[in-house]
């Protein structure tokens, strides 16, 4: 028997002539585990503002990333994406963020944090390059992460919750946890989509005929100002001057054929599609989850697309009855075709060059050459960027393994590793076919960039249940992080042929090919500890601090303080409330924390560079070391401190709730 807002039951039947139900209300939602970082509490003693996402809520049929799939998912979260390209990059906002150095939300993978990545790299500033330099191509750091391997996503959207993450949770923290294997079976699933894309709508552009009636209209008036003629410009009669006229005559105008426009030109059918294919099952001493899952996206912008291979494996053994072991490891291997969309101006991208086109002029003409408008001679042509080459191809492997010992029943110490390694190569050629490359006779670009984060964390980890109103629960760890940045760029100019394309720099016969190179590396420790304390419960008070150290901060600010204090009341469990039949659950919290904002780069130190030149003696370029930037020892991270209050509520056996904060 199901009803709504009740658990299900199954009862047998044998042969009575009447039979006696009752229903219990269902209230597995608030027994639901929500994981709260370094530990996991009953969404029911939940005291800051803590979402959760279930994997039954997400979208994954049609993201490349989980980011994609948060929009409209939990109050609070604004998720943006500044361009359609396929694979591009996802802003998450979790409330307002007022900081001017954030570096965004910090996302923890099954207890490990992601963000440090080896991003996506920009064109060399060299030439070509220079005028681009992003170009509108930003590819998400978390398309690693296979959307369906996701079990739940929990936000931490208040500082008394993201306080335990310290100096890097300003701008909040999400918790990815991904889906482990469970006692039973061998399970051999397989799940795909497609789905076709188009561009629902671009920007309005005159046709032919408009374009050559507007053009006219535009020389007409630029003749009344010129000549000041009367009565819009001044006392001149238009008899009195040379006639006007027009740019394009009447018979010109009718001979003219009807064209696409440059904005449908650029545009094509799109699709998405995605294929994922996972074995998981296990026994009473080991589990098991493995995927895999290939993904790919034809952009609807020429030229733009999006491969991905992902693959995942989780173990989790019971050595003995007091040691358990597990790993987890992802790979992912993906490949993007990109067109440039950002810019400004004459450097705008293929969409810019699209609206200022000429629909008079042929995109392309008799010869197959890519003409320029006689109007806008700067900007490219529209269906000439496709002949650019642009591909990024990025690499990532996330390993981490656990040690568990239970020491006692309710005392277990953990130690954890991980090591993550992230790659990302954008190679570029700029033919002569396209405008900017013509003027350098071709234009070629490599630029690398590798990264590696080694982790290594511990914690003990007490729960004790005191008595039948009592509950304790205490953690403390300490986490080491190391972090290392390699790049690598390189470009040349002037080919004889664009044949070679971006596979023979050597090749070029610019002045000064560029050339260069950096290396950046950061270390963090941090010490942290909770408690939280249970009474009859429903009522939890959870106090937080964590205290963070990292090479980046300045000589005499080497440790910054984080702490979080968090209450909640279930009102509903009091007897003086039992008996509001409409209310099945209502519950007060209230909390205060601090957290911190550690991304000014390395700005406490002095900076020094050797690209300055100066002019001695006969005109001889020397070279010199300058200094750039001054040390400050006393510049510290910025601190945002937050007071929270919130309800949460469930009305009709809990076929109403919410929250309000």
């Amino acid at each position: 028997m199901t009803l709504l807002g009740y658990e299900s039951q199954e009862i047998a039947y044998q042969g009575q002539q009447t039979l006696t139900i009752r229903m219990i209300s269902a209230t597995g939602a608030l027994d639901e585990v929500v994981v709260i970082g370094y530990g996991a509490v009953k969404q029911r003693n939940v005291t800051g503002a803590v979402a959760k996402i279930d994997n039954e809520d997400l979208n994954n049929s049609v993201a490349s990333n989980f980011q994609q799939m948060l929009q409209g998912k939990a109050a609070g979260l604004q998720v943006t994406q500044p361009t359609g390209q396929p694979g591009a990059g996802v802003g998450v906002q979790i409330r307002s963020n007022p900081s001017f150095a954030n570096a965004g939300v910090l996302y923890v993978i099954d207890g490990v944090p992601v963000n440090d990545n080896a991003g996506q790299p920009i064109l060399s500033s060299g030439g070509v390059g220079g005028k681009y330099q992003g170009a509108g191509v930003d590819k998400s750091p978390m398309n690693f992460i296979n959307p369906n391997d996701i079990e739940s996503i929990e936000v931490l959207k208040d500082a008394s919750a993201a306080s335990i993450y310290g100096a890097r949770a300003g701008a909040g923290v999400v918790l990815i946890t991904t889906k482990k294997g469970k006692d039973g079976k061998s399970s051999l699933q397989y799940s795909g989509s497609y789905g076709a894309q188009q561009a629902d709508k671009m920007y309005p552009v005159f046709g032919v005929q408009e374009y050559m009636e507007q053009r006219n209209l535009l020389r007409l008036e630029k003749w009344y100002r010129d000549n000041q003629i009367a009565p819009y410009y001044g006392t001149v009669d238009a008899d009195a001057v040379a006639p006007y006229t027009p740019v394009f005559s009447p018979q010109e105008m009718s001979a003219m054929p009807n064209r696409q426009s440059a904005t449908d030109a650029i545009v094509r059918g799109g699709y998405t599609q995605q294929h994922n294919l996972s074995l998981s099952g296990g026994n009473a001493k080991t589990t098991y989850f493995a995927s895999g899952n290939f993904f790919d996206q034809k952009g609807v912008i020429a030229g733009t697309d999006y491969k991905r291979y992902n693959g995942r494996l989780n173990l989790d053994h019971q050595l003995s009855e007091k040691i358990k072991l597990g790993t987890n490891i992802i790979v992912s291997n993906s490949l993007a075709n990109n067109t440039i969309t950002g810019g400004n101006f004459e450097n705008g991208g293929i969409i810019t060059s699209a609206i200022y086109w000429a629909p008079t002029v042929p995109l392309r003409d008799e010869a197959g050459n890519y003409p320029l408008s006689p109007y806008y001679s700067a900007i490219p042509n529209p269906l000439s960027y496709t002949t650019n080459t642009d591909l990024t191809n990025g690499k990532r492997v996330l390993a981490a393994a656990y040690g568990e010992w239970s020491i006692l029943e309710e005392l277990k110490a953990k130690a954890s590793f991980s090591y993550d390694q992230s790659y990302s190569k954008r190679s570029s050629y700029f033919p002569k076919t396209f405008l900017y490359g013509a003027q350098v006779g071709g234009a070629a670009n490599l630029n690398e960039a590798d990264h590696q984060t080694k982790l290594f964390e511990y914690t003990l980890n007490y729960n004790k249940e005191l008595s039948e109103k009592h509950q304790l629960g205490a953690l403390v760890g300490y986490s080491y992080q190391q972090t290392t940045w390699n790049q690598f760029r390189a470009g040349n100019q002037n080919f004889l042929s664009d044949g070679s394309s971006y596979y023979d720099l050597e090749a070029g016969q610019a002045d000064k090919p560029f050339v260069g190179s950096g290396k950046s590396e950061r270390t963090w420790a941090s010490y942290f500890g909770r408690v939280i304390y249970t009474y009859n419960g429903n009522i939890t008070l959870q106090a937080s601090v964590r205290r963070d150290g990292a090479s980046v901060f300045a000589d005499n600010k080497k440790w910054g303080m984080s702490p979080g204090f968090s209450a909640g009341w279930i009102l509903s469990d009091e007897r003086w409330l039992q008996n509001v039949r409409q209310l099945s659950f209502l519950k007060l919290r209230a909390g205060y924390g601090e957290t911190g904002n550690s991304e000014f780069e390395s700005a406490a130190f002095a900076l020094y560079n050797t690209d300055q030149s100066a002019f001695f003696g006969e005109g001889t370029i020397n070279s010199g070391l300058v200094l750039s930037r001054a040390a400050n020892p006393n510049l510290t991270w910025e601190t945002a401190g937050e007071l929270n209050v919130g309800v949460d509520f469930g009305l009709f056996n809990q076929r109403i709730n919410g929250s309000v904060d």
